[in-house]
């Protein structure tokens, strides 16, 4: 199985894991991820309720009811939060409230005091705004994989999200093989509980690529949402626990989010070509070290030169999963870029990518000479190849540039531009 082989020191600890599984080729165990507050659903079900409140709170009250109802559901929390104002808003409604209280006894308080409880759909309205209040705990699949498919598939086309090592189109799609080719990488993600074997083919909810070797321990960057630092931290602690407890090593870690202090703990195998997420401070990686380890001479290299699916020959671009010899595409014949035929422009019978051709507006065909501006009598802009400029414009005698022919006025004996007659009878108008 191609990638296994170098994953051999990984698959010899991996395996000491009591949910080690042979056949997935990976620790497998349970997981659950808290469900967020959404501030636009949250305002969406106090609205429901208030509008479902309207008859039963007294006409002159319920503009109070209102704002009341609003202020509170505007904090977002499942709690009160310490910089809710609790004796204002007593002052204000007549409802004690406390800092600290679940936010849906706050309004239910609010509620009973206003008489909104008689509402006729109250309770189902209510309950609603209640539950989006309040996080849930979504249980999940988790697994730490070194299977071949789980690479592949790191950007699997049925998620949710997509990245830069999508097999389908993906800008960095080699990647996947310099992950799978190397001796270090892993591959953690998430799926739905309810999800069925293989996991590699279930859409991913959250993915992270984790890299171990010799005690220290790279985890890159959190898809699909790498601000998510609850969710990074503890799918980082998760990961430790794991290779703590293959190791056989008490589980403690020294971990650093400086990216400076990554330098000689890390390297990018030269010719790999998977984006490095790692380098990137924005993106919350982390550095671990395995305290009970000497690590002070330990580094890992992450990636590999991929290999062509057809011939396993060395893939040079990164968006191919096949060398240049076996690549059914183009290549631009001046960067070597590739592309489609369709994308690209011929010029003397090669063909060319857009960043390294030019379009004149005059002739409307492709050039690989530098475009000339050519300028209308209002000053507005054209580009056009040198020989159409040559051919139907003329460059001011004064200044230079190229101007319509019926932009250009005889002045003294020269071809003016605007800008250069109204300078010269400017002039004449001072002498004289």
């Amino acid at each position: 199985m191609i990638g296994v082989f170098n994953k051999a020191s990984l698959l010899s600890l991996l395996r000491k894991h009591p949910n080690w599984n042979e056949d997935t080729l990976s620790v497998k165990f349970d997981v659950s991820a808290v469900r967020k507050l959404d501030v636009d659903v949250v305002r969406s079900k106090a609205r429901a309720l208030l509008l479902a409140a309207h008859d039963s709170v007294e006409g002159c009250r319920y503009d109070d009811f209102y704002s009341a109802v609003l202020l509170l559901a505007d904090t977002s929390e499942q709690f009160l939060p310490v910089w809710f104002n609790d004796e204002a808003f007593y002052k204000t409604y007549g409802v004690e409230v406390k800092k600290g209280q679940k936010t849906s006894r706050a309004l239910n308080k609010v509620c009973l005091e206003f008489g909104a409880t008689s509402a006729e759909s109250f309770n189902s309205k209510f309950a609603e705004l209640a539950d989006a209040l309040n996080p849930i705990n979504i249980p999940r699949t988790a697994s730490l994989s070194i299977h071949p498919c789980d690479y592949l598939e790191m950007s699997n086309v049925n998620n949710s999200w997509s990245s830069c090592h999508n097999l389908d189109d993906g800008c960095y799609r080699a990647g996947t093989l310099s992950y799978l080719l190397d001796s270090v990488s892993m591959i953690f993600s998430t799926v739905d509980k309810e999800h069925v074997q293989p996991l590699y083919k279930a859409p991913k909810v959250t993915r992270e690529v984790f890299c171990y070797g010799d005690g220290v321990l790279l985890q890159s960057r959190l898809y699909p949402d790498y601000t998510d630092r609850d969710t990074t931290n503890q799918y980082r602690a998760l990961v430790q626990a794991i290779i703590a407890s293959c190791e056989g090593a008490p589980n403690l870690w020294h971990t650093t989010h400086d990216v400076d202090n990554f330098y000689g703990k890390i390297e990018t195998c030269r010719g790999s070509l998977h984006y490095t997420d790692y380098t990137y401070a924005d993106y919350n990686p982390s550095l671990s070290t395995l305290d009970s380890m000497d690590t002070t001479s330990s580094y890992i290299s992450i990636g590999e030169v991929p290999k062509c699916l057809h011939c396993s020959r060395d893939i040079t671009e990164s968006g191919q999963l096949l060398c240049d010899r076996c690549y059914d595409g183009y290549k631009c014949a001046e960067c070597g870029c590739s592309l489609s035929e369709d994308d690209g422009h011929y010029v003397d019978g090669y063909l060319y990518c857009d960043d390294c051709v030019s379009y004149c507006d005059w002739c409307n065909e492709y050039t690989r000479e530098e475009l000339c501006t050519v300028y209308t009598s209002t000053g507005n802009a054209r580009y056009w190849c040198p020989e159409c400029a040559n051919e139907h414009a003329s460059c001011c005698d004064e200044c230079g540039d190229y101007y319509l022919l019926d932009a250009l006025t005889e002045h003294e004996g020269m071809w003016l531009c605007p800008e250069c007659l109204k300078d010269a009878t400017s002039a004449e108008e001072v002498a004289s």
